[in-house]
């Protein structure tokens, strides 16, 4: 629908997808192996940064 009202920038999409299924991927393989408290840690960073962008920018 939206690739058919020219809202969709097909090269963007593919990037788009890519960049999530590399993700998933190392994401899955890096979390076999960590232990869940330094799962814990990295997820308390990204969501601090991602809440301090956010607070900066409204």
């Amino acid at each position: 629908i939206y690739y058919g009202h020219g809202q969709l920038v097909p090269g963007l999409a593919a990037a788009a997808v890519l960049g999530v299924q590399i993700g998933s991927w190392g994401g899955m393989r890096f979390g076999q192996h960590a232990p869940a408290r330094w799962l814990k840690l990295m997820m308390a960073v990204v969501l601090i940064i991602v809440s301090v962008l956010m607070f900066v920018r409204s």
